[in-house]
This record gives structure tokens, sequence and C-alpha cells, in this order.
């Protein structure tokens, strides 16, 4: 059970000061991702050939948290409410979005069947496309900032 001072504070700072840092470090998890997004498109005939789709996904932060991607919804949608510009959810759904296109390209190339006119190639490719809109689209919402 809480005190009735320690409600307003953690660790002797105000609410005020740990929504700010928190802020903070959402934002830095957002500029993180988009590095983290630049550095798999340079990179993205390696990651795909080491790991295929897993690969993808990994750095997506669909398999653990190891990437600033992970959980980035968590930290978009705190940047976001703190943002006064109209644009703003908008362009964090169409990330959000994108992310999981991507992530489910990337899912679909572990279980492509051998028949029906698709291959990994093809999925990894779709995955592609979304990443790099992805990345445009978080540019945006970085610019709101």
């Amino acid at each position: 059970i809480l005190a009735a001072g320690a409600a307003a504070t953690s660790v002797g700072r105000p609410r005020a000061a740990l929504a700010a840092d928190d802020v903070a470090k959402a934002r830095d998890q957002m500029a993180s991702s988009a590095a983290e997004l630049d550095s798999l498109l340079k990179d993205w005939d390696a990651v795909a050939e080491k790991d295929g789709g897993n690969g993808v996904r990994r750095v997506l932060g669909k398999l653990g948290p190891t990437s600033p991607l992970h959980r980035v919804d968590k930290a978009a949608s705190l940047v976001a409410r703190n943002l006064d510009d109209e644009r703003t959810f908008d362009i964090m759904d169409d990330f959000l979005g994108q992310v999981d296109a991507a992530d489910g390209d990337a899912y679909s190339s572990i279980f492509v069947p051998t028949g029906g006119g698709t291959t990994p190639e093809y999925w990894l490719a779709r995955s592609k496309k979304e990443v790099a809109k992805a990345r445009s689209t978080l540019g945006q919402f970085l610019e709101l900032q």
C-alpha cells in the first residue's frame, strides 16, 4: 500500500519530471528505431541471408527485446500524446501499420508453401517495401517533434 505522498513522487521526483523523462526516453526510442530501420534497409541482403524472415522480424522488434523497435507502439503513443499537431495520430497509425505489414510479410516468408507460385524472396521483397514505407513515415513523425 502506498503512503499518502508516494503517489505524487517516485524516488523523490515529482510526476511531471517523470513524465518528461518518459517522453524523452520515448523520443530517444523513436530516433533509435529510425536508425535501426536505416540499418536494416542498408544491410537487408545480409540480414535476410543470415536468418531469413526471422532476422527481419528480430530487427522489427517482433522476436524479443533486442531492437529499439520492440514495443515501439508504446513510445509512439506517448510521443504522439505530447505533440500538438493534428496529423500526429494518423501518421503514428500509418507507421505502426507498416511495421506490422513488414512483420507479416517477413513471417509469411518463413512459412511459404512449396507450391502456389510464391517464394520466400517474394515475401521478403514485400516486407522490404513496407520497411521502407515505415522508415519514411517515421521520418514524418519525427519531424513533428
